[in-house]
């Protein structure tokens, strides 16, 4: 544990298993443009572990590489929230990557790997300034984290977009630090938010277990979620279509 963060495993494991998403997504050009760690539900698998779900790709954009001229953003426009955002985001949501979501995946990891964010400011003017300028303090490494994969997962912020690995890569790099450790159950997660007095882990990351309570399954939360993201999808292929 570093900090008041999450155990560095469960960390770990759950940052792996988002990117792994982004690997999906960002290989069908599709960008999140708005990853937080309340856009992640965390629910108990079959093994009993703790499994991430990304929803609400209510922002998300269809790209194309730089020959195509697909866009659905004007010049000028910002979307995401300002604590996740990346320098790019910040400025304008025209030219943004899926390097954008790998900032937001670096500034999830740090929070739940140091109980707090990187850069913080009750001011939204500052914290865009804060994201744009400012080097973001780096992921120190510890017994979980070696010092070459601290490295690693520090370029995840880094301000320039083409110097942020990829999703696969960042999957690749947290599935080599977490070899041979297995899956954190969720009542680690659990655990944890009772012994926490100060920020609760679901500002953290939002957990959902079906054992909690008889009246509470987070199931159906998760389809109408997915649906919502179908429905979005529809919406965006519509739009590229009249186009």
């Amino acid at each position: 544990m570093i900090g008041d963060g999450m155990p560095v495993p469960v960390a770990l494991s759950l940052a792996r298993q988002v990117a792994d998403v982004l690997t999906v997504a960002h290989g069908a050009g599709i960008m999140h443009r708005d990853l937080k760690p309340e856009n992640v539900m965390v629910v108990e698998g079959a093994d009993g572990s703790a499994q991430a779900k990304v929803l609400d790709f209510g922002l998300a954009r269809i790209f194309e590489d730089a020959t195509g001229s697909t866009r659905l953003t004007r010049q000028g426009q910002l979307f995401g929230t300002p604590a996740y955002m990346s320098p790019e985001q910040c400025k304008s949501a025209m030219d943004v990557g899926p390097p954008a979501d790998i900032y937001a995946l670096g500034v999830s990891m740090f929070e739940m790997l140091m109980g707090r964010l990187p850069f913080d400011s009750p001011s939204v003017p500052e914290l865009l300034i804060q994201h744009s300028t400012k080097t973001a303090p780096p992921v120190p490494a510890t017994d979980g984290i070696p010092h070459s994969d601290s490295a690693k997962i520090s370029r995840m912020l880094s301000k320039i977009p083409e110097e942020r690995p990829t999703a696969s890569d960042v999957a690749a790099v947290l599935v080599a630090v977490h070899e041979g450790r297995p899956a954190p159950p969720l009542s680690v997660l659990h655990e944890r938010q009772k012994q926490s007095s100060g920020t609760s882990l679901e500002t953290v990351v939002a957990v959902a277990d079906e054992g909690d309570s008889p009246t509470t399954n987070p199931k159906p939360a998760i389809l109408v979620a997915l649906a919502l993201s179908l429905v979005v999808g529809i919406a965006v292929v519509v739009a590229l279509s009249d186009e």
